[in-house]
């Protein structure tokens, strides 16, 4: 096994290992529960495309204007109002810091290893 491929199965190994922590479960948890509400699933959509308009905007050059920013700032508060959609996205966050954690370990490895 050549060391690229034994770092990839070792991180195969740490993805199976995330899969299985609370953090992850509750994001499973959530997602599932906003597939359930039709209201919660579409405030989630629209956001997103929101945001993917925005995003492909700034992809093309087009730096979003302040009414712009602000609009996607209120359609973000409108959707976490949803008690689904906000279970959702505290979940995505705690998940998220877990994560970078997660990277910090492994950037505090590779400087360990050097």
């Amino acid at each position: 096994m050549s060391e690229k491929d034994e770092v990839f199965a070792k991180a195969v190994e740490l993805g199976k290992v995330i899969s299985k922590t609370e953090l992850h479960q509750k994001i499973k948890e959530a997602e599932k529960a906003i597939r359930e509400d039709e209201e919660a699933l579409k405030i989630v959509k629209d956001f997103q495309a929101l945001q993917n308009a925005y995003r492909r905007a700034e992809m093309l050059g087009n730096k979003p204007t302040e009414k712009q920013i602000k609009k996607l700032e209120e359609a973000e508060q409108e959707a976490i109002r949803n008690p689904k959609v906000k279970a959702y996205y505290d979940a995505h966050v705690k998940f998220h810091e877990f994560v970078q954690e997660v990277n910090a370990k492994i950037q505090e490895g590779i400087k360990e290893g050097d």
